[in-house]
């Protein structure tokens, strides 16, 4: 659809970045992290091209106000220029729909139904699902995911999410949250499935000596010491219950023997000596594969085992990925 002068409705992709981080994330009015694109002055109807300087993020129901005539536009501008000039603007926000007793987490490739903690760090909670308060009904999602200096990049306190002011970049698109730390890493990207199923797609998360790094398709949880890095990976697994669903005990490192890795019922995953833990006192998993990595200066081993018949596995011995 185009405007009378021709003005096609697609905004370039680089004048909506410009746009999100102009309103900082959120609607100028009210600051819902969930949002349109609005042309304030002059109307898409009159506009001869996309201006961010003239264009804000509204929620649905602020642009609703505005298309009634009960939000002037002169309001609108005026709210925007004061979040652009405003270092104590409310953080983007808004709530997940999780109305269930059964909440299931997906991260990378593997899926999480009935975990207590979903991910821990040492004594560090990073993200956990608590039991309902009194009257909610429901259990509620709590966690804090930080950026590599350790500083926040998005919080969730029961159900309730924020994105911080300061991000590179953060994009509600359709069902999916993206938030990035620069033009070419995603830190994190969610996917929403209410009620009762958040996915994972993307996580780049490093505490300390901790990494988990996910996609769609790969699953990495590791140690990265000064002379070596440890990582387990995971083909599809399904993990129900678990205490903690992924878990690293980082207070030290014990003589890993890469060849062990213990999978007992009612215990979880745990490479041997390193602390890494999966699926931990979980009653009953199903999983397809499981990889291995040791990386050092001198070398790099990778040991694959597909789950199936005939129990075999694979390894080799790479050049040194680490400098």
């Amino acid at each position: 659809m185009k405007n009378r002068f021709g003005l096609a409705r697609n905004i370039p992709v680089s004048v909506k970045r410009k746009i999100r981080k102009n309103s900082k994330f959120g609607c100028v009015i009210c600051r819902c992290g969930i949002y349109e694109y609005e042309h304030i002055e002059p109307e898409f109807s009159d506009a001869l091209t996309h201006d961010a300087d003239k264009m804000c993020l509204l929620c649905g129901q602020c642009h609703n106000k505005v298309t009634k005539g009960v939000l002037s536009k002169d309001t609108v501008f005026r709210h925007y220029k004061n979040i652009q000039n405003s270092l104590e603007a409310k953080n983007p926000w808004e709530s997940f729909d999780l109305a269930s007793n059964h909440i299931v987490i997906k991260i990378g490739n593997c899926r999480f139904e009935g975990a207590k903690e979903l991910i821990r760090f040492g004594d560090k909670v990073i993200l956990s699902i608590e039991p309902p308060e009194d009257g909610s009904g429901f259990p509620s999602l709590t966690g804090t995911f930080t950026k590599d200096d350790g500083s926040v990049l998005f919080s969730i306190e029961n159900n309730e999410w924020q994105g911080c002011n300061d991000a590179w970049d953060i994009e509600f698109k359709g069902r999916e949250l993206t938030i990035k730390t620069s033009a070419k890493k995603v830190a994190l990207k969610l996917r929403l499935n209410p009620p009762k199923e958040i996915e994972v797609i993307t996580l780049d998360l490093r505490i300390e000596d901790c990494h988990l790094y996910c996609d769609e398709s790969k699953f990495r949880l590791g140690r990265i010491l000064p002379d070596v890095e440890y990582y387990i990976g995971l083909d599809q697994l399904i993990c129900y219950s678990p205490e903690a669903a992924i878990f690293i005990d980082n207070h030290k490192i014990n003589n890993p023997i890469l060849t062990e890795v213990t999978m007992h019922g009612g215990k979880g995953i745990n490479l041997v000596g390193t602390g890494i833990w999966v699926g931990k006192n979980c009653p009953g998993m199903q999983i397809k594969g499981l990889f291995i990595e040791q990386a050092t200066k001198l070398y790099t081993i990778e040991t694959y085992a597909p789950f199936d018949k005939d129990l075999s596995y694979s390894r080799k011995i790479l050049p040194p990925r680490l400098c």
